[in-house]
This record gives C-alpha cells, sequence and structure tokens, in this order.
C-alpha cells in the first residue's frame, strides 16, 4: 500500500513505516513554514517569538541564566534576543532586585499583546489543519502519535528489545 501522494513520489516502493514517517516528516516541515511565516508578517523572527512564549508561560521576571539553561542555548544568543526584543519593546529588563549582578526580564505589554495575537494565529492554523477530521480521529491520531514517540524514546533509551529489531 502506498500511501504518499503525487507530491512524494520518490517514497512509493518503500515499506509503509517509512512513507508514514516521510509524511509526518513533510507535515511537520508544512505546519512549520506557514507558523514561520504567518509570525514573520507580525514583525517577529520565530527564535524571538519562542523566547516571548517561553516568558509568558513562566508568568515571573527571568534572569539570562535561567532562560538559556531552560531554552537550552548559549548565553550569549539569549543576550542578543534580549537585546532586540527589548528595543523592540517586547520585553523589560531590571536588575534583580535580591542580586544586583543580574538582570531579571519579564514581557511588556508590548509582549503580551503579540502573545495574544500569535496564538490567535496559531490557534486558526491548528484548527484549518483538521478541518474534516472528527474529535475521534483526531483523538485517534493523538494516540498513536504517543505510542510513536513513546517507541522512540524506547529506542534511545537502550530498551533491548527494540533495539534488537535495529
Amino acid at each position: 500500500m502506498n500511501v504518499i501522494n503525487a507530491r512524494e513520489e520518490i517514497f512509493s516502493g518503500y515499506p509503509i513505516q517509512h512513507q508514514c514517517i516521510a509524511l509526518l516528516i513533510r507535515v511537520n516541515r508544512e505546519h512549520r513554514s506557514l507558523a514561520e511565516s504567518k509570525v514573520k508578517l507580525l514583525g517577529i523572527h520565530r527564535s524571538q517569538h519562542h523566547m516571548l512564549m517561553y516568558l509568558s508561560d513562566k508568568k515571573m521576571a527571568l534572569s539570562q541564566k535561567k532562560i538559556a539553561d531552560d531554552m537550552k542555548i548559549s548565553p550569549a544568543a539569549v543576550a542578543i534576543m534580549i537585546k532586540k526584543l527589548e528595543k523592540n519593546g517586547y520585553i523589560k529588563r531590571a536588575v534583580a532586585e535580591n542580586d544586583s549582578r543580574y538582570n531579571e526580564i519579564k514581557l511588556s505589554e508590548k509582549g503580551e499583546a503579540m502573545i495574544k495575537k500569535t496564538k490567535t494565529v496559531f490557534d486558526a492554523i491548528d484548527t484549518n489543519a483538521f478541518l474534516g477530521f472528527s474529535v475521534e480521529e483526531m483523538t485517534q491520531f493523538a494516540v498513536m502519535l504517543n505510542r510513536l514517540s513513546d517507541n522512540i524514546l524506547l529506542m534511545s533509551g537502550g530498551n533491548k528489545t527494540i533495539e534488537d529489531n535495529i
């Protein structure tokens, strides 16, 4: 059975599991590309948006070091991003009350407004991506994706049963 459409004809003839992974990768790439283009229209870069989302989720002022550690990016990259976001009014930076060696970073009102705009954009993308799907189909899809993720995590964790098949 070939599950790849004409856009991916190169994968026809491959085992079904390869075709499924190819589809998963393609959908991820298409979703990411669409989301990036929509965020760019709002005037920010994807990585800047990622930091704004992170700060929004934390709901408190954070040090640059904490941000770098949590986001798994270099302190230098965080410093550059913070400088750009502060220049554009999306965040506020202040010296920490308990330790003047650190800056605390938090969203500004403009940053909070941007998060609201992007959440609306992402909600629309995700809603439209699942047009024609029933709740049951989306639930089953989520179950399958979780099972796929669990299998991949088992392989990376040294599970003998799955590794024997590699």
